[in-house]
């Protein structure tokens, strides 16, 4: 296994987001999450690579309603999945979602990203779905002991009120991650790289032709 510091897990997770097609703006906030999710002990990079992977073929979440009367958000009719990140966005631009009743969302892909925005939000609550439960406050994440969904490629989600008492984890600082899920995701953060040429080396790309020491 390959250890990283929470600080290189949102790095990757982020370069990674933008090798994958994400806007900058999303790319700040899955390494966010991921940092979060590393924080937390929860499955970070396989899901990251799913994401990346799936991403193409993840729709947008719309709303035909005001915000704050919307108690539900519906996947799109063709058949494909809501993605995890344009939803959790989406919901942090309207907190008046998560106030007064459960919001449930259908067919979300990699559900366990929303864990990773709950942690982003000014707001307890308890994120749940088919074999995973996590209670989100302040940025921590108490994940329920034996769940075994965290993977899950799609899920109905319910996002609900979250109890009191949501502490911090256990001081986790680093994250490891299989080397074989490393390589992965650095080859599709390569993708952002720009090509070397005798242009870029020319006016200071990359290291010197020349060792002056």
């Amino acid at each position: 296994m390959i250890e990283l510091s929470l600080n290189e897990v949102e790095m990757l997770a982020a370069k990674t987001a933008r090798g994958a097609g994400f806007s900058w703006g999303l790319c700040d906030d899955i390494g966010k999450c991921a940092k979060a999710l590393a924080a937390g002990g929860l499955p970070w990079a396989p899901s990251l690579l799913a994401l990346a992977r799936d991403s193409p073929s993840l729709a947008a979440p719309t709303l035909s309603f005001p915000a704050e009367a919307v108690s539900a958000i519906s996947a799109p009719t063709d058949g494909s999945c809501l993605c995890p990140i344009r939803t959790g966005a989406l919901i942090a631009d309207r907190p008046g979602m998560l106030t007064g009743h459960p919001l449930r969302i259908e067919r979300v892909a990699h559900p366990l990203w929303l864990v990773g925005f709950a942690a982003l939000w000014d707001v307890r609550v308890r994120v749940s779905w088919k074999g995973a439960c996590a209670d989100v406050a302040g940025g921590a994440i108490a994940a329920k002991a034996g769940d075994a969904g965290w993977l899950a490629p799609d899920a109905g989600v319910t996002i609900s009120r979250g109890p009191d008492g949501v502490r911090e984890p256990d001081g986790r600082r680093r994250a490891s991650i299989d080397p074989t899920v490393f390589e992965a995701l650095g080859a599709i953060a390569a993708r952002t790289y720009v090509p070397a040429s005798d242009n870029s080396r020319a006016t200071g790309a990359g290291g010197s032709r020349t060792d002056d020491e």
